[in-house]
């Protein structure tokens, strides 16, 4: 079993933050993990990258080849379709349809979707929109988190024990908010939504 991630936002949508908890759900599962990280030339609004690459075998190279990706999670639309060309034949896309204002650049809504949907395994979801009815407006990165679960090798418990390690500093409320948005996310992508502890 492999699974080979993208994950792509921009500056300040927590694109490495969603990395790092799909790295740590892996391990836990006892899988084999390697994540590499880009980023663009303005820490807040320039594009993000991440690729992790789950394996219960060894992984000897963090890059994903082009044409290999299993699942985009695109945190930030056009960002996703920065990617597109390097999905495997049956990969997946699984997208926020709500684009990052970045200084108030005006982008053509309509054809950016219409541009996502020739993905052929594509799913759009409103993740911000989800986040915020969850109580937790900041936490899109964690929306798509708990999407992307229904498509990862990883259990559920894996991923909530990864979500408790990474707020606990945080506090219980926040916690909890990001425990709800992943259950709203996962609900919402075919999970079997379990209540949150």
């Amino acid at each position: 079993m492999k699974k080979d991630v993208i994950v792509a936002g921009v500056g300040g949508q927590g694109v490495l933050s969603a990395c790092r908890l799909i790295a740590d759900a892996g391990l836990r599962q006892g899988l084999a993990v390697k994540t590499v990280e880009t980023r663009g030339m303005a820490q807040r609004g320039g594009p993000v990258c991440a690729h992790v690459r789950l394996s219960d075998s060894v992984v000897h190279s963090a890059v994903i080849p082009v044409g290999k990706v299993d699942l985009i999670l695109a945190i930030e639309p056009v960002e996703g379709l920065r990617y597109l060309h390097a999905l495997r034949h049956k990969g997946h896309l699984l997208a926020n349809v709500e684009p990052f204002d970045v200084l108030g650049e005006s982008l053509d809504r309509d054809q950016v979707m219409d541009d996502l949907r020739l993905a052929p395994h594509c799913t759009l979801l409103s993740a911000s929109s989800i986040a915020r009815e969850a109580g937790s407006p900041r936490s899109t990165n964690v929306v798509m988190l708990g999407a992307a679960a229904t498509q990862l090798p990883m259990d559920i418990c894996h991923f909530e024990e990864a979500l408790r390690a990474r707020f606990k500093a945080k506090g219980d409320a926040v916690t909890a908010s990001a425990l709800a948005a992943f259950h709203a996310g996962f609900g919402v992508c075919g999970g079997d939504e379990p209540p949150i502890p």
